[in-house]
């Protein structure tokens, strides 16, 4: 059996504190679903990554270890997440991204760097960083399975009232139900999971989740993060999906 390299954001990192509460549970979803499927588990998730940060992480893995018996898991993150370098940081390598800077931008928040968080230059990012991926994966015969921990931007043409052109094909067969816009880890823990009815874009769908009675604290933390009994949950989800590649 291969093993399984699970890439992402605080999903797969574990992260589920309130905010300002950097806790980790001990068994993120990652561990659970490598338990249960009986396959060594590498878990290469941070807090705050962007899809430019996960694809780095990816490409690195794949340059620095032998790649031959393993499959991937890679868990996008959100689309207006940016990550450059801190310049007053001491390591100046062309490669990584040690000391990043997390930048979050949503369209009514000034902010200096506006070019990078025009809505469009996000989607170049996150779709050349998805469709990388997907051609080293290709190139290299790494078996390849793709979702998201909250965002569903790469499915949908439009950004609130602006036409805007998705890069995820509704038939990858890499990506988990790409058909489906309720196909993310954080639907899979509210309880909206493959729903039938039309869901509202990204930022609107998280003013949604603004509203207490849109909260399930069975399974949601205040901060939207997965309980250790949700992480349960989506190890559950995600096994038939990953068992597959994982005896490719």
């Amino acid at each position: 059996m291969r093993r399984l390299v699970i890439f992402g954001d605080s999903y797969v990192q574990g992260w589920r504190g309130k905010p300002g509460d950097s806790t980790l549970s001990e068994m993120p979803f990652g561990k659970v679903l490598g338990e249960s499927l009986g396959c060594e588990t590498v878990l290469i998730g941070r807090a705050g990554h962007s899809n430019l940060a996960i694809m780095d992480d990816v490409v690195r893995w794949i340059e620095e270890k032998d790649t031959s018996n393993d499959a991937f898991l890679v868990v996008w993150s959100d689309m207006v997440r940016m990550t450059v370098r801190d310049p007053n940081c001491e390591n100046h390598r062309f490669k990584g991204w040690e000391y990043p800077l997390w930048l979050r931008h949503y369209p009514d928040s000034p902010d200096p760097f506006d070019t990078m968080h025009d809505p469009q230059y996000a989607r170049l990012l996150s779709m050349s960083s998805y469709h990388t991926v997907k051609n080293l994966c290709k190139e290299k015969n790494i078996p390849l399975r793709m979702t998201n921990s909250i965002d569903h931007q790469g499915l949908i043409d439009n950004f609130f009232d602006t036409q805007f052109r998705g890069w995820i094909r509704e038939d990858d067969p890499d990506y988990i139900e790409p058909s489906n816009h309720w196909n993310t880890l954080f639907d899979i823990i509210s309880g909206t999971w493959l729903n039938r009815t039309k869901k509202p874009i990204p930022q609107e769908w998280r003013q949604m989740l603004g509203n207490e009675s849109t909260r399930n604290k069975r399974f949601v933390t205040d901060c939207w993060h997965p309980t250790d009994e949700a992480n349960i949950l989506i190890a559950n989800t995600l096994e038939p999906y990953i068992k597959t590649i994982l005896e490719e």
